[in-house]
């Protein structure tokens, strides 16, 4: 077993490539389940994408888990530096984001900057950290411990790449020492409890919420004191045990903690290094991007910041729109187009932008579905040519989350009651894109309408206890609460402090 204390931690990610933003071309690398785009060599791009199947990988050993699932890939965008990725979120120049993960209903993305500008978090980590909740998610869903979602995170956030051949899983995480150092410790019992209570004593202590959560996950998961008992712990949770019958699998709750900070003062941190089989990096394309798929990079990217204004909105449309005037004969730039008319709800000029881009490439399944849920909108609907678009999409991607939702959202706008092969499609959307709180939420309660409260139970709750507090979660809770106590009669109507989903997660490693 390798060990490594806290001054010795190199920083994981390193420099990685040199090319300013103002001469590189912009590239897309597509691996299994990753499209990843940058600017820059095209070395330091493939690089960027075989680590992060790398880490696919990692987590694959870690959970035991066969990947026989079809994959929706999660898109990953590095911008050039962190005053970059601030201004793309409009962030203030002293924000502590990192980056930002957005699983929107057009596909989970990623947001990070090549390099760090001098922070303590590292960009690499912070991307590895968010991609940890997208596989808990994707592949192993459940309504696990809040610290324990952290904390695992946290462990696959510090993954470095020291030796050909090999990653690394467990060095210390060297950006929460400080926290672990000098802040105050919040209690094993309420770090690790559930309640109200327990919550506002993590929200008074929240600085060393994630410092606590990566110990005590490193310490069950790579020490040698406590074998089986984390893994016992989380079924006990996942069961729908409480607090203190899960602790059981632990013995003394205090003698634990008693531990786990003895740990802590030695500082000597076990960790692993298993072998990478050098097929799981496979890069199956590597392209520089149209001069038209370039042009609207820094707008798609902007788009994806989900808590902009109509302002901000109305110059990312007005900037398309030059841009598509520009490049008239690219497919992926007029469906960018209608897309971005859609969010302006503005139906007839999107479903004349998709029928630019559908004329231009018949097999873009998301063009032939802008275009259905554009005719499905609006004075100008037509609700014949909408079900064809549609029905065009699906053919051409029936396991794409956003194609099948568009299923479901155009039958609805269409007059037709959402039910039958529909709601049947808006759950396998779900189950395609877990990570999406909109589909999750519009699938349980269609679950609900249909009688199947238990289905709609098991996946209401992974949304219900996460670590992220949001709209979409307090909803979540909101029908959990109804339906524990015996789901009678009408399900409750959204509270008003549910509205919508927050969408994004932006990141200093959260």
């Amino acid at each position: 077993m390798l060990k490594r204390k806290w001054g010795l931690v190199a920083a994981a990610a390193g420099a990685l490539g040199s090319t300013t933003a103002a001469q590189a071309e912009w590239r897309e690398v597509e691996t299994a389940h990753f499209r990843i785009y940058s600017e820059g060599k095209e070395k330091d791009v493939v690089q960027y994408a075989e680590r992060l199947e790398a880490v696919h990988c990692l987590m694959k050993i870690a959970t035991g888990m066969k990947d026989d699932k079809p994959v929706n890939k999660v898109d990953v965008y590095y911008v050039y530096s962190v005053d970059e990725l601030r201004r793309v979120l409009d962030a203030k120049p002293n924000s502590s984001v990192a980056g930002i993960y957005i699983p929107s209903i057009r596909g989970s993305a990623a947001i990070v900057p090549r390099s760090n500008g001098g922070s303590d978090l590292d960009p690499q980590s912070v991307l590895f950290h968010e991609y940890a909740h997208h596989f808990m998610l994707q592949y192993q869903p459940g309504a696990y411990p809040p610290w324990y979602v952290e904390g695992w995170a946290e462990l696959i956030s510090t993954a470095s790449f020291e030796r050909k051949g090999t990653i690394t899983f467990g060095k210390a995480a060297s950006h929460r020492q400080g926290e672990l150092e000098y802040l105050r410790w919040i209690p094993l019992r309420n770090l690790m409890g559930r309640s109200k209570e327990d919550r506002d004593v993590i929200n008074r202590d929240y600085g060393s919420y994630y410092g606590q959560s990566w110990l005590l996950a490193h310490y069950l998961t790579l020490s040698d004191k406590r074998p089986g008992q984390l893994r016992a712990y989380v079924l006990a949770v996942l069961r729908g045990q409480s607090d203190e019958e899960a602790w059981k699998v632990f013995g003394d709750i205090d003698e634990l903690e008693r531990e786990v900070r003895a740990y802590l003062r030695a500082a000597n941190f076990p960790y692993k290094a298993p072998p990478l089989p050098p097929e799981v990096m496979a890069i199956q394309s590597s392209r520089a991007l149209r001069p038209g798929e370039a042009a609207i990079m820094d707008e798609r990217i902007e788009s994806l910041h989900q808590k902009m204004d109509e302002e901000e909105r109305a110059d990312i449309l007005t900037r398309t729109e030059a841009e598509a005037a520009r490049f008239p004969d690219d497919a992926a730039v007029q469906l960018f187009l209608a897309e971005q008319y859609a969010d302006a709800e503005n139906w007839a000029k999107s479903a004349l932008a998709a029928e630019r881009a559908v004329a231009l490439d018949a097999t873009l399944a998301r063009a032939h579905l802008a275009q259905g849920l554009a005719l499905s909108h609006g004075e100008a609907a037509d609700e014949e040519k909408a079900r064809a678009a549609l029905d065009q999409a699906l053919a051409l991607a029936p396991t794409d989350p956003a194609v099948l939702y568009g299923q479901f959202e155009g039958a609805a706008r269409l007059g037709n009651a959402p039910g039958g092969a529909t709601v049947d499609q808006l759950i396998r959307a779900s189950d395609l894109a877990p990570q999406n709180d909109g589909i999750r939420l519009a699938a349980s309660e269609a679950l609900i309408r249909k009688g199947d409260l238990g289905g709609a139970l098991r996946r209401l709750m992974p949304l219900a206890s996460d670590p992220h507090p949001s709209g979409a979660q307090r909803r979540a809770q909101q029908l959990v609460a109804w339906l524990a106590g015996g789901g009678s009669g009408t399900p409750p109507s959204p509270g008003a402090e549910s509205g919508e989903k927050d969408g994004a997660d932006e990141s200093g490693g959260s």
